[in-house]
């Protein structure tokens, strides 16, 4: 892995000098949009997309659960009620 990293970044090291000696480096005297102007374009859709079905995959697991727990609790409330009202009417 170390090697890997050093040859990636002498491969962009290189890239860069060869960028500067052929002036490709002035981006913005060519008229090329940047990071900003690009993620403003297209990035907000693809960013909020990624981010809903992250949010989706992390409460999936969660919600099935909370809902049986609701649900038995609201059964178990439901029948002490029923005890009670109907413990009432015996006495």
């Amino acid at each position: 892995m170390a090697t890997s990293a050093a040859q990636a970044v002498a491969s962009v090291d290189t890239y860069l000098r060869f960028a500067e000696a052929t002036n490709r480096l002035e981006l913005e005297a060519q008229g090329a949009r940047g990071l900003p102007e690009l993620l403003e374009e297209g990035g907000g859709a693809v960013i909020e997309s990624v981010s809903e079905r992250v949010v989706q995959d992390k409460m999936e697991p969660v919600v099935g659960p909370v809902r049986d727990a609701v649900r038995g609790g609201a059964e178990m409330i439901t029948a002490t009620v029923e005890d009670l009202a109907g413990g009432d009417e015996q006495d």
